[in-house]
């Protein structure tokens, strides 16, 4: 014999009716632009800011659901595409802030000095070396969303027009040998 579950007073939690495993969920172009606008402003990626939306929104669908819905649409497909190309251009603008701010900690150094005795040595400053680390992290994301504009270019001498050319002559009256040698 199973126990009944005891009645509480306690008022229940209102959640959206529970879906069946594997049943999917019509795109919504308003739930997309939610998560894009909240994509274009955030140093996250879109796990952690699907994760984040979620905890306060039961309607934003998980990470696998959202990647149905690229491969589904064009029009998610473009939003998508448009607000990583803004978040990339935000990594920008936060990478030329944490460079002119000075970024203020304590650093320790053990120094030996030429009569052999060591030191231990605490500064605290500007931490150059973490800035640069953080610049360049957000440099290297931000080139990775937007390759075209942030990326590395490389350029190959030539006209500017046609940069490589490639030219194959024939000479008259020889024959090529094989490539085992052989003519």
């Amino acid at each position: 014999m199973t126990a009944k579950p005891k009645k509480t007073n306690a008022p229940a939690e209102i959640l959206p009716p529970a879906r069946k495993p594997n049943a999917k969920i019509p795109i919504s172009l308003e739930v997309v632009d939610q998560i894009c606008k909240q994509l274009e402003t955030s140093c996250d990626g879109i796990v952690v800011v699907l994760d984040r939306m979620r905890e306060t929104d039961r309607t934003i669908p998980s990470l696998r659901t959202f990647y149905d819905w690229l491969g589904e649409s064009e029009d998610v497909l473009k939003i998508y595409t448009r607000a990583r190309q803004l978040q990339a251009d935000f990594l920008v603008d936060e990478a030329v802030k944490v460079a002119r701010t000075p970024l203020i900690g304590i650093t320790s150094r053990t120094v030996t000095k030429n009569t052999g005795k060591t030191e231990h040595i605490v500064i605290e400053g500007d931490n150059v070396e973490r800035s640069k680390l953080i610049v360049y992290t957000l440099m290297k994301r931000a080139a990775q969303l937007n390759p075209k504009k942030y990326g590395e270019h490389l350029i190959h001498s030539g006209d500017a027009g046609d940069p490589i050319k490639l030219v194959v002559e024939h000479i008259a009256g020889k024959r090529l040998e094989d490539s085992n040698g052989e003519e």
